[in-house]
C-alpha cells in the first residue's frame, strides 16, 4: 500500500443526512495509520481503491484514505446486520406458517 501523505486535496462535505466516519489526525499519526491497517485487514475493504491509480486516491491523505476504509467497514458491517435481520424474520416466518 502506498502510504499517504499530509496535504494535497480536500474532502467534500454534504448536507444530504447520510452518515460517514471522517478520520482525524488528532489522535496521531502513529495510531491513525494503525487504524488504517487494521480497516484494511484481512475482513475489511479492498485498499485497490486507495491505490495511485485507485477512485479514492485523492486526496492522498491518511486522514483520506482511513475515512474511506472506515466508511467501507461500517456500510459492509449494516449490509452484513441487514443481511442477518432477514434471515431471522424469513426463518420465523417459516415457523409461523
Amino acid at each position: 500500500m502506498t502510504n499517504p501523505v499530509n496535504g494535497g486535496g480536500s474532502v467534500s462535505k454534504t448536507t444530504t443526512g447520510n452518515k460517514w466516519r471522517v478520520a482525524t489526525g488528532e489522535i496521531g499519526r502513529g495510531k491513525l495509520q494503525a487504524a488504517l491497517d487494521c480497516s484494511f485487514g484481512e475482513v475489511g475493504p479492498d485498499c485497490l481503491a486507495t491505490q495511485p491509480s485507485g477512485p479514492c486516491h485523492d486526496p492522498n491523505t491518511l486522514e483520506a484514505h482511513a475515512s474511506f476504509a472506515f466508511n467501507s467497514n461500517y456500510k459492509e458491517e449494516w449490509a452484513r446486520r441487514l443481511d442477518l435481520q432477514q434471515r431471522l424474520i424469513e426463518l420465523l416466518i417459516s415457523y409461523a406458517n
